[in-house]
């Protein structure tokens, strides 16, 4: 039996108790997916490092994760929170009032609301959304017109990625945006501006890649046993397997 390039060697009936291990694992699994727990912070100009790249090493960054996190957004109110469907993280820009100068932003939260276009389909790993949007349910603090992205996804703390891994993608989706935005009216492309958020955080990930060096990868190895002792590592493999993918 061959799992995620993983080769095990076992007699059926072992094969059958790793499937009835499954099975169980994936009932839990369901009914815990029913509460999902995310990264709840915010950062403005670098203010919360923590917040934008959780996975820096040596960060604690338990103490950004909100279990069974609820919102009010997406409830009838903000005093009747919902628990959560989603886990979001934005990285955008503003221009502040006073200074007039352009502040980054970073956002981590959970929500009930789906966007319209995910509603009653299949959801996606992520789904991204670029725009300029009001920074009430995004940002603590007075309204802002907030320029960027937000990506959406559905599995507990998926809203971990550093914004290092985050801003070329999301600046690849912005352009999406902006070329779907102007298809039908070209007059519209005046109107929208292009942040400047991704390229600063391209930038800063540059300098601190030059700083720190390039990081190193892992490598994986096969297993094999035999006998109820293998069925039981067998099964520990394939729900330790799991429980990465689903974290």
């Amino acid at each position: 039996m061959q799992f995620s390039g993983l080769t095990l060697q076992y007699p059926h009936h072992c094969v059958i108790s790793v499937f009835l291990t499954l099975v169980i694992f994936l009932s839990f699994q369901t009914a815990a997916n029913a509460q999902i727990n995310c990264y709840v912070c915010h950062s403005i100009n670098g203010s919360d490092p923590q917040c934008e790249n959780p996975s820096r090493i040596g960060s604690n960054t338990s103490v950004l994760i909100q279990n069974n996190c609820r919102t009010a957004l997406g409830a009838t109110g903000p005093n009747s929170p919902r628990p959560a469907l989603a886990c979001v993280t934005a990285l955008g820009e503003f221009k502040d009032k006073t200074s007039k100068k352009i502040v980054i932003a970073v956002s981590r939260y959970c929500t009930a609301m789906l966007p319209p276009v995910l509603m009653g389909k299949p959801l996606p790993d992520v789904h991204y959304q670029c725009a300029e949007t009001d920074s009430d349910d995004i940002l603590p603090g007075p309204r802002r017109t907030l320029n960027g992205c937000i990506d959406i996804c559905f599995h507990n703390t998926c809203n971990s990625a550093s914004i290092y891994r985050l801003a070329p993608v999301m600046r690849k989706k912005y352009e999406d945006y902006i070329a779907q935005a102007t298809a039908s009216d070209p007059s519209k492309k005046s109107k929208l501006k292009f942040p400047d958020v991704f390229a600063v955080v391209e930038a800063q990930r540059l300098n601190e890649e030059e700083r720190s060096g390039p990081g190193t990868g892992n490598k994986s190895a096969g297993i094999r046993h035999s006998g109820t002792a293998g069925c039981v590592v067998a099964a520990w493999s394939v729900l330790r397997m799991l429980s990465l993918y689903l974290k």
